[in-house]
């Protein structure tokens, strides 16, 4: 039977996505979460990271590269 609802875009991330997307550990992101440098929302034990977060760091690392900064 096929769905007929539209589909519903993504609002969070799971730690280990972070992780393969930015190519660090889990491990990495964890102390990232722990220390402020990246927002998170815990969702039971597991913390879940905004895909705006994601998307506007994502942006501005392409903002630099273009730019030739480092």
């Amino acid at each position: 039977m096929k769905n007929n609802r539209p589909e519903t875009e993504r609002q969070f991330f799971q730690l280990r996505e972070v992780a393969e997307l930015m190519h660090v550990s889990k491990a990495c992101v964890c102390q990232w979460i722990k220390h402020g440098k990246i927002p998170a929302v815990r969702v039971g034990k597991y913390p879940l990271i905004g895909k705006a977060f994601i998307d506007d760091l994502i942006q501005k690392s392409n903002t630099t590269f273009e730019g030739g900064q480092t």
